[in-house]
Formats: C-alpha cells, sequence, structure tokens
C-alpha cells in the first residue's frame, strides 16, 4: 500500500501547485504512519465556530467541560468531552434559558463554569429587558454527576457585589486554601465602562470583605471603541498568578493584558499586582485572526497549559460587533520565558502545524534551546514533540510560505544571500529572506527554497548529530535537502 501511494503522489505532483501538492504530502505522511509518536495534539482552529467567551472546566472523572456565550444571548449551553479537539462535536445541551421579562430577560453573556464541594456552578451576566446594558452577576447550581443533561440545574439569585452597577464576566479559582472572584464592573466615580474586581468567597455564592480594583483602562490599547478592563482568567505557574484580561471594543481592536502577583503575596493588595504596559496577545493581520481575548485557561492530557480565546476570522464588521454572531473559538498552547511568564505568541488560524523531519538524519528542525529571542540559530535535533520543533506552514498566496514557529512567534529567516549562510528565527518582516517555496522532491519530500537566494534548506555535511545548525545551500539532491511534514 505505501508503494503504491508514493506511485500515485509521484504522477500526481507534476499537475498539483505547491500548496495542493503539499497538502498532499502531509496527508499521504499520516497515512503512512498514522500513530507516529512525533504528533503533538493538534486543534482543528476554530474548534468551535459561532460561540465566544469560552469557560472549560477539566474534571477528575476524565471529562472537559465548557460553556459559551451565543450569538441570540439567550440561553446558557453545556457540552462535554475527554478531550479538548473532542469538545468541537460534542453534543450541545441547553441548560438554562432567559426569562420573558424582568431580570436576566436579555443579553445574558459569559457563563463560567466551577465545580466546589460536589456541586457545578455556572457563574453569567445578564440584563433585565428595556436596560439591556445594566447587567448583574447571577449563578445557577446542580449536584449531578454529570451536569450536561439539562435537568438538575437551579437558579441561585445574584451575586451582591459592594455597590449595584454593571457587573459582568465572572471568574472563581482557588489559592493556597481560599476561593476568589474576580469580575468587571464599572465605577460610577472612574471614568470608562469597566474596571477590574477580586474578592474572597464567603461560600460559592457571597462575597466575603471589601472588593478590591485591580486594573482600570488607563493605555490607549484598553480605550479603542470603549474604555474597558474585562474577561478575565487566572492561572497559577512558576510562583506566580496570573489575570489575562481583555481591553477595548469586541471587533479587531480588542485585544489581552496581563497582570501577575507572586503565589506568595495577598492577592487582595493591589499593590502586589504587576500590570503588562503593551497588549501580551492581540489580532494579527497577516494570520488574518481579529479581535482576540475573552479568554480561558486549562490543560492538555500530557500536562501544557492552553490558551483558548474567542476570536474572528475577517476585520470589517457592519455594525454594532456585539451582534457579529461570527466570533468563534481557539486553542493554542503556551509557551514561557525564562522569567517563568506566559508567551501567548500570535493567533493562528485553520493551519495545523507540523514537525520538519530531515531524510537523512530523521532529526527535527528545531530552535536552538527552545529560545523565544530573535537571531537564535535553527538547527536539527532529536524529535521530541515540543513546541520548539512546531511550525505554521502559512500559505502567503504568492507561491511562498511563512514557516513560523509555534513556540516564538517568529519566523525562520535567511541571514544572506550567499551559500552556506545560516537560518535563524526573527521577526516577521515581509522580507524575501523570510519567503520560502516548497517544491517536490522523492515520494513525499520537498525541499524549502528561499525566496530571496534561491538556495535550499540544508544539513551541511549530511550529519545526522543532534545540534547541527542549518543553512542554506545549492540543491544537490540528497536527502541532506528533504523534508517531510508531520502533523
Amino acid at each position: 500500500m505505501v508503494l503504491e501511494l508514493c506511485a500515485q503522489v509521484r504522477r500526481l505532483k507534476r499537475n498539483l501547485t505547491n500548496a495542493a501538492w503539499f497538502s498532499l504530502a502531509v496527508a499521504v505522511t499520516v497515512l503512512i504512519n498514522p500513530a507516529s509518536s512525533l504528533a503533538a495534539t493538534q486543534y482543528d482552529n476554530p474548534i468551535i465556530t459561532q460561540r465566544a467567551d469560552p469557560s472549560v472546566y477539566k474534571h477528575t472523572d476524565g471529562y472537559y467541560y465548557m460553556t459559551y456565550s451565543v450569538p441570540e444571548y439567550n440561553r446558557i449551553a453545556l457540552r462535554r468531552a475527554r478531550t479538548i479537539a473532542g469538545l468541537a462535536k460534542a453534543q450541545e445541551q441547553v441548560i438554562w434559558t432567559k426569562h420573558d421579562s424582568g431580570e436576566m430577560s436579555t443579553h445574558v453573556w459569559a457563563p463560567w463554569i466551577d465545580y466546589n464541594n460536589g456541586s457545578w456552578y455556572v457563574y453569567f451576566a445578564a440584563a433585565q429587558e428595556g436596560t439591556p446594558f445594566n447587567h448583574r452577576i447571577y449563578a445557577l447550581s446542580n449536584n449531578a454527576a454529570n451536569p450536561v443533561t439539562g435537568s438538575g440545574w437551579i437558579e441561585r439569585g445574584q451575586i451582591k457585589t459592594n455597590w449595584e452597577s454593571f457587573s459582568i464576566d465572572t471568574t472563581t479559582f482557588v489559592h493556597a486554601g481560599k476561593r476568589y472572584i474576580v469580575w468587571a464592573q464599572k465605577d460610577p466615580n472612574i471614568e470608562g465602562n469597566s474596571n477590574l474586581y477580586i474578592a474572597e468567597l464567603d461560600g460559592p455564592l457571597a462575597i466575603k470583605g471589601k472588593q478590591v480594583m485591580l486594573s482600570q483602562p488607563e493605555y490607549d490599547w484598553e480605550k479603542v471603541g470603549f474604555w474597558v478592563n474585562e474577561a478575565p482568567a487566572v492561572m497559577e505557574h512558576n510562583g506566580k498568578v496570573f489575570i489575562a484580561y481583555s481591553g477595548s471594543a469586541t471587533d479587531a481592536n480588542y485585544n489581552m493584558g496581563l497582570l501577575s502577583a507572586p503565589a506568595t503575596a495577598d492577592l487582595l493588595d493591589p499593590s502586589v499586582w504587576t500590570k503588562s504596559p503593551v497588549p501580551v496577545f492581540k489580532s494579527s493581520e497577516r494570520n488574518g485572526i481579529y479581535g482576540t481575548g475573552s479568554n480561558t485557561f486549562t490543560t492538555d492530557r500530557d500536562g501544557t497549559i492552553l490558551h483558548i480565546y474567542n476570536a474572528r476570522n475577517y476585520k470589517s464588521i457592519v455594525g454594532d460587533p456585539l451582534y457579529d454572531p461570527n466570533r468563534a473559538i481557539y486553542v493554542q498552547p503556551l509557551s514561557w520565558d525564562s522569567n517563568g511568564n506566559p508567551v501567548f505568541g500570535v493567533p493562528t488560524g485553520a493551519d495545523k502545524p507540523v514537525t520538519l523531519i530531515n531524510q537523512n538524519s530523521s532529526k527535527c528542525l528545531n530552535v536552538k534551546d527552545a529560545s523565544l529571542d530573535a537571531g537564535v540559530r535553527v538547527e536539527q535535533a532529536s524529535c521530541d514533540q515540543t513546541n520548539a520543533q512546531r511550525w505554521h506552514m502559512i500559505n502567503l498566496k504568492n507561491g511562498f510560505y511563512e514557516v513560523l514557529s509555534v513556540n516564538s512567534g517568529k519566523v525562520l529567516t535567511a541571514q544572506e544571500a550567499f551559500k552556506d549562510s545560516p537560518i535563524s528565527q526573527e521577526t516577521w518582516q515581509n522580507l524575501h529572506t523570510q519567503q520560502w517555496q516548497m517544491l517536490p522532491g522523492a515520494s513525499t519530500w520537498f525541499r524549502l527554497v528561499n525566496r530571496s537566494s534561491g538556495k535550499v534548506l540544508n544539513v551541511p555535511g549530511c550529519k545526522v548529530g543532534d545540534g547541527v545548525d542549518v543553512d542554506q545551500s545549492q540543491w544537490m539532491k540528497n536527502g541532506c535537502q528533504h523534508w517531510s511534514a508531520v502533523p
């Protein structure tokens, strides 16, 4: 079967475009080696369309539970699956619908699912018909082992904050034995639409003591369209507590900021929190992903921390972006810098990252030391399934590809146009030295040709060891210059 498939590829590739041939080659690679241990878990982004404000809870029963906003803002739905990827096709079950009138009768936003002391809770924001932007925070609870049944959910009323005003986007978390709540709320005495607040919880349904403001819109990127700090999401890692949040209007200007505090600090003390002066995650014009934000965190089966967020695949919106139904849910793994801070990278679309394997050495194309820095050399190394060996092949629609590192968000770049010049990762500048053509080689193998130099990606001396820096060289028709893409 393998020989027959390869023969068919050789016959077909004469008549295919480079992009079509590359897709076929990847597909055949999977057929030849479907159980390859090289392929890390991949996500077919977006995993769910026309859903926004994702919340995911990884439970001890082996399931992931997900809820989100629906475009009609009139109901709350749940789904569950054994894997994050499985949530894409999991059956959706409506567990609650809005009231016909009075409180909770319109604009049901951003449900958040949590599990506490044997019961499930969903926190959400809703408004009253006639005053659609005067939200308050409410809760539902369910004692069933499997809450995705549509039955057993009980309304638990409003979560009372220290004052009555516009309140949305609840997140709860446990730290050092205490349960906290973080949310967005309007302070009538502060200019803008919403700030971020934290408080300790007294049980699952009541705030204990005073709420504390952690952040308000102060930078230009938080104040485009609306002055907004909202959609907090919390994670703890490397001895720090992080709160990601979203700023500005929910169009292409929507982006994410980050707060951090030492895990040993008093989280109710605003002075312990550090705020990033620049967005940590934002729209990507070149990848065609816009309005990134309203995120959540969870871990994959292998313990990798995943960043799950909503975005659109187009920039221009007619009318109020709040009523554009086409926000969708995306998943990407996080990377970490040398100081233990998260690196969100750039949003990526429907392309699946691949591992690039050299035919001669069977080693993987790897960013040296998993560095996030520009100028770092690219080498071959034993394949280890890490993001330093995962690459997005982004079709530039001009016959060339951008080869984007999943780990760093930097791109494969030839330093010079002459033979044997080094290859490194660099910040994308749309240079010809950063564009690569994929030309068919033997069977499903291909060569990567640099647009600037016309040279091919090469392992010098056909060496087979780890740590050999790749370069570019004249095409010699050998396996040292042949590569395969494993998804």
